[in-house]
């Protein structure tokens, strides 16, 4: 085997988002977006759906609240000025809410760090990569967003998250935005495989 067909060795870092590369929760903040401060009632309800309650044990839950907050989320998804359903893309993210989203202190540049220990002469000896990767319980194209608007997208390979389809009307407006994967807590151990 030559030195240019070695095989390449990975680590990869996987990371949650909300709270733990930021200080907010990016799915509230967009809750806020549409509803202004009412983000406790919004929550309420979906608690109050999905059965979900902090002082039961946790087998008595009746169902994740990703689908439940999902459907809630596309419901008060419209242009405030002429009640026009929003596409829930990456674009409209980055417009709407990316730019309220910041992260801890240094962490863009702590992730380049790690990232940049690939370009080590040690690593690049040894063809070892480098990978950070995002699961998070919120939408994968609102993370998207946020790290494209801070400028480090290039640290991240891959984002896993709950995610929309848009389905539009001849015109070109949105008709529906449907909910094709839902990510929770249990989910999110699925996106390691």
């Amino acid at each position: 085997m030559t030195e240019n067909e070695k095989q390449s060795s990975n680590i990869s870092i996987v990371w949650d988002f909300d709270k733990t590369l930021t200080p907010q929760d990016s799915t509230t903040e967009l809750i806020r977006y549409f509803l202004g401060n009412e983000t406790k009632g919004f929550w309420n309800e979906v608690k109050a759906i999905s059965g979900v309650d902090s002082k039961a044990p946790i087998d008595s839950i009746s169902t994740s609240e990703a689908p439940v907050w999902m459907h809630l989320l596309l419901e008060i998804a419209i242009y405030h000025d002429n009640k026009e359903k929003i596409e829930l893309n990456e674009e409209q993210f980055s417009s709407l809410i990316a730019h309220k989203i910041e992260f801890y202190s240094n962490v863009p540049k702590f992730l380049k760090e790690i990232k940049n220990l690939s370009n080590k002469k040690l690593f690049k000896d040894n063809n070892i990569k480098i990978h950070h990767f995002i699961i998070t319980a919120g939408l994968q194209d609102l993370v998207s967003a946020v790290f494209k608007h801070h400028q480090s997208s290039d640290f991240i390979t891959k984002i896993f998250g709950c995610r929309y389809k848009t389905i539009k009307d001849k015109k070109g407006l949105v008709k529906k935005n449907i909910p094709i994967y839902c990510m929770d807590k249990t989910t999110k151990t699925r996106a390691l495989l």
